[in-house]
């Protein structure tokens, strides 16, 4: 029997939510618009999670998690193992029964970064104590990468991404859902960050010890996912992964003065408030809020000549709208821009996120 939540994330009892809940507090699952906010919102808090630590160069994120992925595929146990060369599989980093090995040409290709952006992240990351550079070879990791992959990853993003999964899962299997659980769903959407999250948000996603060899593969199941969402995120955006950071920013920020002083308490009222119908009104009557090139830059510690730069690239791709003011705001149907690109995104999602789930379980 499935565990269940109260409004705030907390176990209540071993009675699935029909048994335990009058029919006049369930609601229907099937929600599948709220798809893209969910993941989507998973996928900002993993960025930003990542932005904080490498002060804004994404890129340098991808060799680290290729070279612990590789080192997991060769040293770890053998469950750990098959996970991991799966994981590289997914992103061109296993060919032929081996790591992918050799010139930094051949590893910049799998992970969508010229030689040179290679080398010089490497070198740097080398010098930071985040890998040790090995000539002709796959980059091995260094100790602060073992701490923040195992530990850093496992505790900040495992959470984060179970509890993402199963909201999808119950939406899709249709599964009666507590009205009260709106607002907390509304919470999580509206998180840019890690830190933005209640503490009692998920405290119903039960871990294993980090130690453990269980949540050693289910970090890897999470590292496969982002290493192949960075890597398609940029490719998307030429290169410049920032790029999707700045447009999450804009629009969080401005869908934040959308909402209410109080969580939303039906389906209705939430998909009323995330719907553009609501941003629209909220613009024209005064309530939403834009962002300025320079709030951008000061809160993203970006200078303020390569944000413009950014914007305006934005801006040029119909991303983002300039109004006659200066400021940045979403444009109306923006998630229906990323439909293609999103669709085998989400199912990589629903798909690793089965992996972990039955690994925890198991």
């Amino acid at each position: 029997m499935e565990q269940v939540n109260d409004s705030a994330g907390r176990e209540t009892a071993g009675l699935a939510p029909w048994d335990s809940v009058p029919p006049s507090q369930r609601l229907a699952g099937g929600h599948e618009w709220l798809e893209p906010f969910l993941v989507n919102s998973y996928n900002l808090r993993m960025l930003n999670g990542i932005y904080a630590i490498f002060r804004g160069r994404i890129e340098l994120f991808l060799p680290l998690l290729a070279a612990w992925l590789s080192r997991e595929a060769t040293l770890g146990d053998p469950a750990t193992a098959a996970l991991a060369r799966e994981a590289l599989s997914e992103s061109g980093l296993y060919r032929h029964g081996g790591v992918v090995r050799g010139t930094l040409r051949t590893l910049g290709s799998a992970l969508g970064l010229p030689r040179e952006t290679l080398r010089r992240a490497i070198a740097e990351l080398h010098d930071e104590g985040w890998l040790i550079h090995t000539a002709g070879d796959m980059p091995v990791p260094g100790t602060r990468s073992h701490e923040y992959l195992r530990r850093g990853l496992y505790a900040e993003r495992l959470r984060d991404f179970l509890w993402t999964a199963q909201r999808m899962d119950e939406f899709k299997e249709h599964r009666p859902i507590l009205a009260s659980r709106v607002g907390e769903i509304e919470r999580a959407i509206r998180a840019c960050r890690v830190a933005e999250l209640p503490a009692e948000l998920q405290e119903g996603v039960l871990l294993p010890p980090p130690d453990s060899a269980v949540a050693r593969q289910a970090a890897v199941v999470v590292a496969g996912y982002n290493l192949r969402q960075i890597i398609a995120l940029r490719r998307l955006l030429g290169g410049d992964a920032l790029l999707g950071v700045i447009l999450g920013e804009i629009s969080h920020y401005s869908h934040i003065a959308v909402a209410a002083t109080w969580p939303a308490t039906s389906w209705d009222e939430l998909k009323a408030r995330l719907g553009d119908e609501a941003l629209t009104r909220a613009r024209h009557d005064g309530r939403a809020r834009a962002c300025t090139a320079h709030s951008l830059a000061l809160s993203m510690d970006v200078p303020a000549e390569t944000m413009r730069r950014k914007l305006k690239s934005l801006v040029e791709r119909g991303w983002v709208e300039r109004d006659e003011d200066g400021r940045y705001w979403p444009p109306v149907g923006l998630t229906r821009h990323f439909e293609v690109f999103n669709r085998p995104r989400f199912e990589d999602f629903r798909r690793s996120a089965a992996r972990a789930r039955a690994l925890l379980a198991a």
